[in-house]
């Protein structure tokens, strides 16, 4: 699918600012340059500027995909597994259903509901 025009323009724009911070960061006067030569290619649709845009939108897509992944494992392994273990730790009662040998399972039936239930149900 073909990014839309308006896409285009905010994208090159996008990659022009990106070229001028970086030169900020490191003093490379070619990437002046580079940004002036992308906000030239954004002012008229041309193929190439299609070309551009159309490159980065899906390699950022794949880079979205990547580290949404990473930051969801980050997550997981640096706060729920810790999280988890000082549960484990600290609410040794409630686990310890977890580590009994002598049970074939962990699943406790409730007891069926009789007619005081219904009648004060709060």
């Amino acid at each position: 699918m073909m990014p839309r025009r308006i896409e285009i323009v905010e994208t090159i724009s996008i990659l022009a600012l990106a070229a001028l911070v970086i030169h900020f960061v490191w003093e490379a006067k070619w990437l002046v340059w580079l940004a002036a030569g992308l906000l030239v290619l954004a002012l008229k649709p041309n193929p190439l500027a299609n070309l551009i845009a159309g490159l980065w939108l899906k390699l950022s897509e794949h880079i979205g995909n990547f580290m949404s992944k990473v930051i969801l494992s980050l997550v997981f392994f640096l706060l729920l597994t810790p999280l988890a273990a000082l549960y484990r730790l600290f609410n040794h009662e409630m686990t310890k259903s977890f580590f009994d040998r002598t049970s074939t399972t962990t699943f406790h039936a409730a007891r069926v509901p009789g007619k005081e239930d219904f009648k004060n149900p709060w």
